[in-house]
């Protein structure tokens, strides 16, 4: 009697050990993809930070208008460019 009751307590506490585990694997592998996730959103930041500032300072000096037309011009294309890279 006693080996029985010992040999089912120790398979129940490595069912429960074996439960915490996946339950620690789980928690770990969606720290990881939230970690790779906050990576990929600064790298897109970064990626955008330099466009959007040209854009920014380009469109500035369209609205002063103290521009020549192939100034003008030039600075539409460059505002092109860099909404495309956008």
């Amino acid at each position: 009697g006693f080996m029985a009751a010992y040999a089912w307590r120790v398979s129940q506490e490595s069912r429960r050990m074996s439960a915490a585990l996946s339950a620690t694997q789980l928690v770990l592998a969606r720290a990881q993809r939230l970690s790779a996730l906050d990576g990929l959103a600064a790298a897109a930041a970064h990626e955008l930070g330099t466009p959007l500032g040209t854009i920014s300072l380009v469109s500035k000096e369209l609205l002063r208008g103290k521009m020549s037309d192939e100034e003008m011009k030039e600075d539409l294309v460059l505002l092109n460019s860099q909404a495309e890279r956008c």
